[in-house]
């Protein structure tokens, strides 16, 4: 099977990890022929982060698009998709570059996985189009969680998707464990009872980092050792990592991108998720991976695969009240957390295997 694969650029987020993860997982089948399409891929702007892990079973095509609308960009993938004459196009994040091809060139299969909530996540240029075509099943949406697949469902009033949970390859120490072991240590010194929390994130509003650095200052101040980790791209350049910088107090660490990301989830005590929405945060699914217990706000993907005071702490709402007091439940009943039963969480449903088994059983026509 001939497999296309494309997707906006291979910056640090949870769609790109994935496509590397899944794209490389096809491509381990002599069967399949595997290609992938990154449309950006500006170093300055780190849109080529994850692109040493790609296979060298796969062939990866960098179209080198800029920022904003093109109608050359639509023609140069257009003309791209004919030429490669792939049995699967599998798209993400990037629906409204492909409009015209869909249209026009009805041979592939189209497959467009919705990494959000529906009203984010569904292309917003000539959305009814997209639409129109799902409802023929020109074009097959795979939703990512029980609460994605809800969303899109209330948004579109279509019922026609197919739920793939995302998954992740299995994480490992890397050959830096020692040195963000120590770094970790020497945050923990303040205090034998240091709590070390984690956040893997870009900078973006809708990561709302406001309320979970808020939450560390507060329980700093109630005379809690609690530190806060966050290992992720753009604070140093943006308006909004100036603002989240100034609101942090001391327990707070901003460490920048990382590609040992696996080392901070094995050493810190839990992961902290505090967005406003999410689809299946492939943070989440590195941190289940890796036995870290999980501390989040309501949203998508956290909300129907965590048990509150066994895999983790869900919060009732999104309120820094009732954060706070999600962290504090996690530090009280710490001990009580499974390891194991967080790990098998993650082999049961979001290993990588399952993923790509599910996606090639989705573009054979199988998947029921």
């Amino acid at each position: 099977m001939k497999i296309l694969q494309v997707i906006h650029s291979l910056s640090p987020g949870g769609a790109e990890r994935l496509v590397v993860d899944l794209t490389n997982k096809l491509a381990a089948s002599t069967a399949n022929d595997v290609v992938l399409v990154t449309l950006k891929n500006r170093t300055e702007h780190n849109e080529d982060f994850y692109s040493h892990e790609i296979s060298n079973t796969v062939k990866h095509i960098k179209l080198s698009f800029g920022d904003g609308f093109n109608i050359r960009y639509i023609v140069t993938l257009h003309k791209l998709v004919r030429a490669i004459k792939p049995d699967i196009v599998h798209v993400h994040c990037v629906a409204h570059y492909l409009l015209f091809t869909m249209l026009r060139y009805r041979k592939p299969k189209y497959v467009f996985t919705l990494h959000s909530k529906a009203e984010q996540g569904l292309p917003p240029k000539m959305r009814w189009l997209f639409l129109k075509l799902v409802k023929l099943n020109r074009v097959q949406v795979a939703t990512i969680s029980p609460s994605n697949r809800e969303s899109f469902r209330m948004f579109t009033g279509l019922n026609n998707d197919k739920m793939i949970y995302n998954g992740r390859a299995a994480t490992k120490k890397s050959d830096q464990y020692e040195s963000v072991k120590n770094f970790i240590e020497n945050i923990r010194e303040t205090s034998v009872d240091s709590i070390i929390l984690l956040n893997v994130a870009r900078c973006s509003e809708v990561k709302n980092l406001g309320l979970l650095i808020n939450s560390v200052n507060k329980l700093n101040e109630q005379g809690k050792a609690v530190s806060l980790l966050i290992v992720g791209d753009g604070y140093n350049n943006s308006v909004l990592g100036n603002t989240l910088k100034q609101m942090a107090g001391a327990g707070v660490h901003f460490v920048g991108p990382q590609k040992n990301v696996s080392d901070y989830y094995m050493l810190c005590d839990a992961f902290c998720l505090s967005s406003l929405y999410e689809g299946m945060p492939i943070s989440l699914i590195e941190a289940l991976s890796c036995g870290c217990p999980v501390i989040s706000t309501p949203v998508s993907g956290v909300v129907d695969i965590i048990t509150n005071g066994v895999t983790g702490f869900v919060s009732p709402d999104f309120s820094e009240e009732n954060y706070i007091h999600a962290i504090q439940s996690f530090i009280d009943r710490k001990k009580f957390i499974q390891t194991k039963e967080i790990i098998k969480l993650y082999e049961r449903n979001f290993s990588i295997d399952e993923c790509a088994n599910k996606y090639y059983m989705l573009y054979s026509g199988s998947l029921s």
